[in-house]
Parts: C-alpha cells; sequence; structure tokens
C-alpha cells in the first residue's frame, strides 16, 4: 500500500500530526517511509509503535473502502447481466442468451464469494 500514491500521502499527513514528528517523505516508486523526529520528545521504540498503529488503522480503512466497491460492482453486475441474459431469452438469441448468464454466474459467484462466511454459517 506504500506505492499509492494517495494512501502514503494520507499516511504522512496523520504522522506530521504527532509532537515531536518534524518531518515525513514517503516514496511510492520504492514503498517506503522515513520519519524524521525529535529524539528528546520521543522515543524511537515509541515512534515505530505509532507509525505502525497509524498504518494498520489506514491500511483497513482501504480495505473497507475497496470491500465497499467491489460489493456494488458484483451488485451491479448480477442485475445488469441478468437483465440482458433474460431479454435475450425471450428475444429467441441463443448464444447472447447463454454469454450473458455465464457472466451473471461469475458475478454471483464473486458475491456468494465474499459473503460465504455469513451464507455458511
Amino acid at each position: 500500500m506504500l506505492k499509492s500514491t494517495s494512501f502514503l500521502e494520507g499516511l504522512e499527513s496523520n504522522l506530521e500530526e504527532i509532537q515531536g514528528v518534524i518531518r515525513v517523505r514517503g516514496n511510492p516508486s520504492a514503498g517506503s517511509l522515513i520519519v524524521e523526529y525529535d529524539p528528546k520528545i520521543c522515543s524511537e521504540d515509541w515512534v515505530e509503535g505509532k507509525v505502525e498503529e497509524i498504518y494498520l488503522e489506514a491500511a483497513q480503512q482501504n480495505r473497507n473502502r475497496t470491500g465497499e466497491f467491489l460489493g456494488k460492482a458484483t451488485k451491479v453486475g448480477m442485475a445488469a447481466t441478468l437483465t440482458t441474459a433474460v431479454v435475450y431469452g425471450f428475444s429467441g438469441k441463443k448464444k447472447p442468451h447463454i454469454r450473458a448468464g455465464s457472466a451473471f454466474l461469475g458475478f454471483a459467484a464473486l458475491h456468494m464469494l465474499r459473503h460465504s462466511k455469513r451464507l455458511l454459517s
């Protein structure tokens, strides 16, 4: 995630708010982060702990947004391909009907995979 410019910028701004942090520089090409801090104000262990805490929190938020996007995408994909399959089915066009139906099954499988824990418990 450190190679994502937007993720890295958000992480930098959160880290710069910490008292004792002088400067934060991210390099998305290398996926690295440099945190300069005043050792008189905070220890190395404390800074490392804060960096880890903020990184993990930001990573979780990023995963949640990605999951929400994928959830919406699979639902829209299911609705669109099912509608298309039904239209082609009623119009007697077998090959497009089969293709659209197959696409629907793919989206439905993705949806079920995302929710397999709830479906199988």
